[in-house]
């Protein structure tokens, strides 16, 4: 007898051990625990490890893991972008949403995620800016309905940004400070097919010393302040600007400091005079187009449209 109860003791130890150690495996299994450190333990499955199709945001846009894109362009029947939580966030570097009827995008919407470069956001009817992440390199935002240009936090340096298209919105006038100091920023395009823009504040675009293109042609400008655009490209570059199809009327003395202009438009705008001293501080420039009025103007009187050779307008002005 002692030894069967013996035994039942030993049995019964056992059960309870085991018991124990199963409901351990399950709790650790369930409710991971966070270290000291207070990082989860390995065995838990976070967002990063998830598949892509796991996500209800993917079921309204195409997500793309292998080539980092979200594309919801098209796809939207609401007028309003996926919530963040529904989506990928950190692998995310392309996020497309053209032709959606996007009306309104959360200020920091974008910011969720931390390695995005690419925003596209072509025809919508965006009215408000939103915040963009420091990571940008390039934002399309072309054919919206928006009034201001605040889209960059001013505290954080956009060292990536190459491309900016705010083209075909409503934007009014373009603040001071409103686009400074992107060291790679190659383009900028504000032209409209709208009312456009009819003033530039000083200093509104400067310290761009990577400035390929500065596309400002079909907005309602009747005038350029002398100090509203500065520092732009840098030696070894060529900067051309468009200005073409605004109201300008004159081009003053000391017209553009910008010292690596190359190319200039200025057609289909309403000049008669050109003054001697316009280019005196463009000695880069060797090229303009012009649309002349019935005076002429200086060495593009030969014709009414023409590309102007001023290989030699400031030995000889």
């Amino acid at each position: 007898r002692l030894c069967t109860v013996y035994t039942v003791g030993i049995m019964s130890v056992f059960k309870v051990t085991v018991s124990l150690f199963v409901a351990l495996v399950v709790d650790a299994t369930i409710y991971p625990r966070q270290s000291l450190s207070g990082n989860i333990l390995s065995n838990r499955v976070t967002r990063e490890d998830l598949s892509w199709d796991t996500f209800s945001g993917c079921a309204q846009c195409l997500c793309i893991r292998e080539e980092a894109t979200i594309d919801c362009s098209g796809k939207l029947t609401n007028g309003r972008l996926p919530d963040v939580e529904s989506l990928p966030n950190s692998d995310v570097k392309i996020f497309r949403y053209n032709n959606s009827g996007v009306m309104h995008v959360d200020y920091g919407y974008f910011t969720a995620f931390p390695h995005i470069t690419d925003i596209q956001g072509e025809n919508n009817f965006i009215r408000e800016p939103f915040l963009l992440p420091s990571t940008i390199t390039s934002i399309r935002l072309f054919n919206n309905s928006l009034t201001s240009t605040d889209l960059f936090n001013s505290s954080v340096t956009y060292n990536w940004l190459k491309l900016i298209d705010l083209s075909s919105n409503d934007i009014q006038v373009v603040r001071k400070d409103a686009f400074q100091s992107f060291p790679q920023l190659e383009l900028l395009s504000l032209k409209t097919m709208r009312n456009g823009i009819r003033k530039l504040e000083t200093h509104c675009i400067r310290n761009l010393p990577s400035l390929q293109e500065l596309l400002l042609e079909s907005n309602t400008l009747r005038a350029l302040p002398s100090d509203a655009i500065k520092n732009l490209s840098s030696p070894g570059r060529q900067l051309g600007l468009k200005l073409g199809n605004n109201k300008l009327s004159e081009v003053p003395e000391n017209f553009l400091d910008l010292p690596h202009l190359t190319s200039l438009w200025l057609d289909f705008n309403e000049i008669e005079i050109i003054h001697p001293l316009a280019f005196h501080l463009t000695p880069r420039l060797f090229s303009m187009w012009v649309e002349t009025m019935t005076t002429g103007v200086g060495r593009c009187a030969t014709t009414t449209f023409v590309l102007c050779d001023l290989e030699d307008w400031h030995t000889t002005s």
